[in-house]
């Protein structure tokens, strides 16, 4: 915005050393969400004007939904999964399976066919990546259990923080050194 250019390298290759704790994972990807949740208050006069326009249109509309709004709402459907689950439990043990099983049929169907979807996404991915390793493909579905649940604690922690006012520090990853480049 102020003269800069953004230039893309597809070739580009990054070392890095992941957290190897749940807790340093969290305390991480806080920063990462308190450090959007900055850039957009920062460039928020940016958005919907045409210049420049990737950032304006897409870039930051992009993050302000599926970043923050959508990760906030997150919780409150796998909560009403959840409910859904037990309602539907219930059910089963007050009516019986004949007359239940439908609800359960289309409980599933509905959760595969979601997940056939993130599924397909993140193949096109990998298949975008000219050497993605295919055989990490399958962490997609224990990520939906788990992961998730951390970056919706993350997110609203985030998010309270910046409601609170104060700013955070960056704090330290503990390095452990045990990543070695091939």
């Amino acid at each position: 915005r102020h003269g800069w250019k953004v230039q893309y390298d597809q070739f580009a290759i990054a070392w890095t050393e992941a957290p190897e704790t749940i807790r340093a994972l969290a305390k991480q990807r806080f920063r990462w969400a308190f450090g959007t949740l900055q850039c957009l208050y920062k460039h928020r006069s940016a958005i919907g004007r045409s210049h420049p326009r990737g950032l304006g249109w897409v870039g930051l509309p992009q993050a302000i939904v599926f970043q923050i709004i959508l990760a906030s709402i997150s919780p409150i459907i796998d909560l009403a999964l959840l409910v859904s689950f037990a309602s539907t439990y219930l059910a089963v043990q007050a009516h019986g399976w004949e007359q239940t099983s439908h609800d359960v049929y289309t409980m599933l169907a509905y959760w595969l066919i979601f997940t056939a979807i993130d599924l397909l996404a993140a193949t096109i991915a990998f298949a975008l990546e000219r050497k993605e390793r295919w055989r990490l493909l399958w962490l997609l579905i224990p990520q939906r259990i788990g992961y998730r649940q951390v970056m919706y604690y993350v997110v609203l922690k985030a998010i309270a923080q910046a409601l609170r006012g104060p700013l955070v520090g960056w704090g330290k990853l503990a390095r452990t050194g045990r990543v070695t480049a091939n």
